[in-house]
């Protein structure tokens, strides 16, 4: 997640701010307990996460995450900033 944060104030913080808000839908999904039996219920391959399609062309986030945070709803660019100046400043 640290990774993905140093990207959210440059040239790439629409699509940084998508993939956050994609992890963010992934988590609410995946913690409330309907809602995960339904999703565990239903036949699936693998998870992306910044799936953008252009020009008939899909792209995916290619690189690593050295954190993941999963919240229960979606974040602002400001709350994002705060967590990452947060997380700097206690490393």
């Amino acid at each position: 997640m640290l990774h993905l944060r140093t990207f959210q104030l440059g040239a790439h913080a629409r699509e940084t701010q998508q993939l956050l808000n994609e992890i963010s839908q992934a988590r609410v999904c995946l913690l409330k307990a309907d809602s995960k039996a339904a999703y565990d219920e239903k036949p699936h391959g693998h998870l992306y996460l910044g799936v953008s399609g252009r020009n008939n062309r899909y792209e995916h986030y290619r690189g690593l995450l050295d954190e993941l945070t999963i919240l229960d709803r979606e974040i602002t660019a400001n709350e994002v900033e705060a967590m990452y100046r947060e997380i700097a400043r206690t490393r």
